[in-house]
């Protein structure tokens, strides 16, 4: 079992009166919505705590060196190994600051010549394939998702324009 010691670290982002993004040791915390600040502190924090109990977060929570940042060939070099419509999408998310899933359908549907007509379901896919790829290759992500809207990791902007200028 983890040493109680080792979640310390819980640290929310708090606006508006609600934690609107969870980061334990460092490692993000994916919310499905924002939680109340009340339940954080009451119900959220009293069921970690009695999880933790049963449940072995030391492989979740452990510092995880295993992720590495991207360098300029890298990105490249896996960039042309993508389709097109995932090509697309960071395109898109590059030019944009933030778009929402419904905007970021809208513009592929405009873009891609294959006549495909995408829907949220099948963006959803296509964004799950690319992020297992990304994943297995033990890489940052590329891009964020964060309450329904997406936008690109700023960490690789000022390359990615290099690249789709």
């Amino acid at each position: 079992m983890v040493e109680r010691e080792k979640f310390d670290r819980i640290a929310p982002v708090i606006q508006n009166k609600a934690v609107i993004s969870l980061k334990i040791n460092e490692k993000k915390i994916p919310l499905k919505k924002e939680m109340p600040f009340a339940f954080f502190t009451g119900k959220f924090l009293e069921a970690f705590g009695i999880i933790e109990e049963y449940v072995d977060f030391s492989i979740i929570f452990e510092d995880d060196n295993r992720i590495d940042s991207w360098s300029k060939q890298e990105l490249h070099k896996f960039l042309e190994t993508l389709s097109v419509t995932q090509q697309e999408i960071i395109k898109i998310l590059t030019i944009e600051e933030a778009i929402t899933r419904d905007s970021l359908v809208g513009q592929l549907n405009e873009q891609l010549e294959d006549g495909d007509v995408l829907n949220n379901k099948s963006l959803a896919g296509i964004v799950a394939g690319l992020n297992r790829r990304i994943n297995r290759l033990k890489k940052e992500r590329v891009f964020i998702i964060h309450s329904n809207t997406y936008k690109i990791n700023e960490n690789y902007r000022k390359f990615l324009k290099e690249i789709y200028s």
